[in-house]
């Protein structure tokens, strides 16, 4: 088993256990690997991240095959902090908190 595969496992038995530290996995875990396939189709999107990032956000990434970007924040108040700073992108980024966190 790879490193990659244990960390995996490891974030789902976090997650399974009700145990809310899996919102602060680290980065290397967080990975989308169409990111780059995303990036090399609409090189934009990597502008798009720079920005999630320098609005504070602790890991940023493409969803999917993209081009929306996620940006992961610390707190709700973080993230609304971060539309606000972005609110002039088209198009206008949103704030959301996971089903059943603190808010």
């Amino acid at each position: 088993m790879g490193m990659r595969d244990r960390n995996v496992r490891k974030g789902i038995e976090v997650y399974e256990n009700g145990d809310d530290s899996y919102l602060y996995l680290p980065g290397e875990l967080l990975v989308n690997d169409l990111q780059p396939a995303a990036l090399s189709l609409c090189p934009a999107i990597a502008d798009a991240l720079e920005s999630v990032r320098a609005a504070g956000a602790r890991h940023a990434l493409v969803c999917g095959s993209g081009p929306t970007v996620a940006g992961l924040f610390d707190d709700p108040t973080g993230a609304r902090a971060a539309v606000a700073m972005l609110a002039d992108r088209d198009p206008r980024p949103v704030a959301v908190t996971p089903w059943g966190a603190r808010a």
